[in-house]
Order: structure tokens, then C-alpha cells, then sequence
């Protein structure tokens, strides 16, 4: 790491100094806004654990809501009405049950300790897996895992950091540990069974702990539930959900996409769960000639993970970010521009940072890391334009934190929103929770050319990795930057 930084020009450096002191400033204006420590997706994480303590079924209205009012308001002072749900696998949601134990807020904060935890610890594990320098490998990875995912508690970094060690573990040969390792990254099935599956087919040390993982998971999920409230959450709970996020902005799916260019919630719902089959049939076919090929069965774990959130019907931002260790194998592989944008790209979370400005310090920073490691990397950017590049940065951060200090003081901008908000009619009590979820997400409207803008330099990104990816198995079209291969054999 010592070694990484002894690279970079004295005069950059002088840059990503400033650029840092600038990001300490935004964040401290962002822990003087108290919309950003909302946190509601682990709210509903720890009522839904609390509803497991009671005996009660978590994916209800009730008790689910008087919990989430009770313990955080910042939300309800708007949408007094509304109701997050807990959407998590009943065996996942089991797993909060220890936190659901202690009072919300320490609960909260050992929360968010994890969630750093795991960011870190995924960038260490893709500067394992793959070979790239320590700090390239948390500026590539950190952003885009806990930008858009700490701010709400989101549940995602722990099974991007659980899938990473999980290939670092197959790499080693360590079959139990990589086992456990999927079989709890499954808390977001959805991201991580298309490498269970690979690694099912092509590893067959692993084939029975896979099996006695899910027998498992499967008496977790009964013994936390019951019978009944189990198979509802498959046939009912998923699909009722699924319809209600059709109108979130904070998704970055193939279901949002379709829906905004007019197309039906449940046709835009079922061609995007078409693609996500498709699509990950596809990534385990090519990560299994890719293991066969280099013989590297992380592969196996990270191309289909990879494309598991690329599109698909039901993918958050916070989520894409699992496709940023796929992407930094590939450049650790094809040191090539286009691979290099690429990782770029995914590194930077545009629709977050276009949504919460004070992201755009630590993303400037990224850019800024990349900029100045154009002598080991493929040049994105001229470097002799990086002094101005920086300077345009630095003013553009500064004017977003002075409009973020202004935004905080005038509290009066949020009263339509507010008022808006309480038309929510309230759900009966034994009304699943995604009842008036749906009717929160329909009052959602964006200005059409910032959205789309976000959407496409997420998905363009995303897109490009799986060509990349596909010409990554075939031999001809390979190459190992000399560089890199080295610094794997020194990993």
C-alpha cells in the first residue's frame, strides 16, 4: 500500500489532499441533515426481527408498522402512513433476531459498524481475489458498496464481502468455509443463488454442503415462521413486492426502465425476470468455460454474481455494486481502456451521487485516484490536465456543500412533500406491508432527463462488462497486464 502511494506525483498528491479535507466538509454537513441517518431499511430489518420475538408475521402491516413509528421517525413525520417492508427471506430475517434483541438504537449503530466493515473488508478481498494494488481496489469497490447502502442500512455490502471471500475461499480450496460463506451471503437470494448454482454444478466438493445448507435454511425459515407464512412469502410476499418497487427510483432494474417508457408493471415484471433467468444461465456458462480455461474457480463465483445485477426485475443501486469485483478481475486480465472505464464507472454510484450531492466529493476523489495512477493504469484522462481537472472539481464540491448547508437550514421545502405524503391511506392490520409501499413508491417523480442520465451510467457500465466478460473465455482475446499478474502472484 506504502508502495502504491509512493507513485503518485508530489503535485497530485497536493490535489487529493484537498479534494479529502473538501469531503470531510461535505460529510460533516451531511451529519448535520437528518434525512441522511434514516437508516429505514435496517428499521424494518429490526421490527421484522421483533416480530419474530412476538410470534408475529413480519411481512404483515402489523406489528411491523407501530414498530417502525415507535423507533424512527425522520420518515413517518412525512408518511405517517406508511410502512417498510421487510422483504428478506424469513431464514435472513431470523438472522437479525440477536440485534432485534437490543434497544434500536445501539442495534442501529452496531449495524452500521458492519456495514464499514464489510466495505472495507470487500475491498481488501477484490485486492486478493483479483490483484489489484490495496487502495485501487477500495477506491474501485467503496463508493459504490456503501454510498447508496449505509445511508438507508441497506443489507447489501455484507453479501457483496461474504461472495467476495467466498471465491478467496474456493481460490484456497476451503470448501466448508465457502459454503458457509454463500450460504449466508443468501440473505439476498437474488444476488448470490446464480453462483450458488455454478459452483453446484462445476464444483463437486461443494455439492453436498450446498444441499445441507439449504436443508438449512429451509428449517430456519420454518422454525421462524411456520409452514404457512413461509410458502406465503413465496407466492405472496415476493410477487406483491415486486409490483409495489415498480415506480422506485432507487432501483436501477429492468422493471423501473420498461415501466418509465410505458410499459405495464407486471409485463415490464415478467420480461425483466426472463432477462435475469437468461442472463444468469448465460454467466454460469461462461464462468464455468472461464474455470475450465484459467483454472480459477473464483470465476465461477464472480461472473455469475456479477451478472445477477445487471438489469433483473428487482435490483436496488446498492446492489449493482456486486458487479465491481467481476469488473476488476476483467481489468486485472484486459488492462485496456474500455476496461478500465468500466470499472470506473461502476465504482462511481452516478444515480447516488446525482441524488445526495455530497457524494460527489468521495466521487471525485475515485476519478482523481484513477487520474493519477495513469502511469500504471491505461490513461483515462490526460494528465496534463489533471491541475484544472481538479480545480473544477474542488469548485464544484464547494458549491454543492453550500447549497447542502442551505438546504438544511430552510426546513419550510419539504412541506408540500409532507402534506402530500399524508393522503396515504393506512393499511389494515393484517394488510401485507407492500400495501402502502406501493402507494409511497407511486408518489415518486424524478426529472426525466437527471434519471435518465443516472440509469444510463449504471446500466451502459454494467452492459459493456458482460462483453467484456464474454471475450474474457475465449483465449484469443485475453491478456494479462504484466503488472497485475505480478502483483497476484505476490498476493
Amino acid at each position: 500500500m506504502i508502495a502504491e502511494l509512493r507513485e503518485i506525483d508530489p503535485k497530485v498528491g497536493v490535489w487529493l489532499a484537498v479534494l479529502c479535507g473538501l469531503t470531510l466538509g461535505a460529510f460533516a454537513y451531511a451529519i448535520m441533515d437528518p434525512t441522511a441517518l434514516i437508516g429505514y431499511d435496517f428499521q424494518a430489518f429490526w421490527c421484522g426481527a421483533n416480530a419474530l420475538l412476538a410470534h408475529a408475521n413480519p411481512y404483515l402491516n402489523e406489528p411491523l408498522h407501530a414498530c417502525e413509528v415507535a423507533h424512527t421517525s425522520a420518515l413517518f413525520l412525512r408518511y405517517p402512513n406508511v410502512t417498510v417492508p421487510a422483504p428478506i427471506p424469513p431464514y435472513a430475517l431470523a438472522l437479525f433476531v440477536p440485534l432485534g434483541l437490543l434497544p434500536f438504537a445501539l442495534a442501529r449503530a452496531i449495524w452500521w459498524l458492519a456495514l464499514a466493515g464489510a466495505t472495507i473488508a470487500a475491498g481488501r478481498g477484490i485486492h486478493k481475489v483479483t490483484g489489484i494494488a490495496p487502495i485501487t481496489a477500495l477506491a474501485a469497490s467503496a463508493l459504490a458498496i456503501a454510498g447508496p447502502a449505509i445511508v438507508q442500512g441497506a443489507l447489501s455490502p455484507l453479501p457483496i464481502a461474504l461472495t467476495i471471500f467466498a471465491a478467496l475461499a474456493l481460490m484456497r480450496a476451503r470448501w466448508t468455509l465457502a459454503t458457509v460463506l454463500l450460504g449466508l451471503g443468501m440473505a439476498e437470494p437474488h444476488m448470490v443463488l446464480p453462483a450458488c448454482i455454478a459452483v453446484f454444478l462445476f464444483v463437486p466438493q461443494m455439492r453436498l454442503r450446498l444441499l445441507l445448507v439449504g436443508v438449512g435454511a429451509a428449517a430456519l425459515a420454518l422454525a421462524a415462521v411456520g409452514p404457512h407464512a413461509a410458502l406465503g412469502y413465496l407466492t405472496t410476499v415476493l410477487p406483491a413486492h415486486a409490483i409495489s418497487e415498480v415506480n422506485n427510483q432507487g432501483q436501477s432494474s429492468l422493471t423501473v426502465v420498461l415501466y418509465q417508457l410505458g410499459v405495464a408493471a407486471k409485463t415490464a415484471l415478467h420480461i425483466a425476470s426472463a432477462q435475469y433467468v437468461v442472463l444468469g444461465v448465460f454467466g454460469i456458462w461462461v464462468a464455468g468455460r472461464l474455470s475450465k480455461q484459467r483454472g480459477e474457480v473464483a470465476w465461477l463465483v464472480l461472473v455469475p454474481a456479477g451478472f445477477a445485477v445487471i438489469g433483473g426485475p428487482f435490483i436496488h443501486l446498492d446492489e449493482v455494486a456486486m458487479a465491481v469485483p467481476l469488473a476488476c478481475m476483467i481489468f486485472a486480465r484486459r488492462a485496456t481502456v474500455p476496461a478500465a472505464l468500466v470499472v470506473l464507472l461502476l465504482a462511481i454510484p452516478s444515480e447516488a451521487v446525482i441524488n445526495w450531492v455530497v457524494l460527489a466529493a468521495p466521487a471525485t476523489l475515485i476519478c482523481a485516484w484513477f487520474m493519477a495512477r495513469s502511469k500504471a493504469h491505461p490513461p483515462l484522462l490526460l494528465s496534463a490536465r489533471l491541475p484544472v481537472i481538479m480545480a473544477v472539481s474542488i469548485a464544484i464540491i464547494g458549491g454543492e456543500i453550500a447549497i447542502g448547508l442551505h438546504r438544511v437550514a430552510s426546513a419550510g421545502g419539504t412541506t408540500a412533500v409532507a402534506l402530500a405524503g399524508r393522503h396515504i391511506v393506512a393499511a389494515a392490520p393484517g394488510a401485507l406491508a407492500s400495501v402502502t409501499w406501493t402507494a409511497f413508491n407511486s408518489l415518486t417523480t424524478t426529472l426525466p432527463s437527471t434519471w435518465w442520465l443516472g440509469k444510463i451510467l449504471t446500466l451502459v457500465p454494467a452492459a459493456v462488462l458482460v462483453g467484456l466478460t464474454f471475450l474474457e473465455a475465449f483465449p484469443h482475446g485475453s491478456r494479462v497486464a504484466p503488472r497485475l499478474a505480478a502483483a497476484r502472484k505476490g498476493a
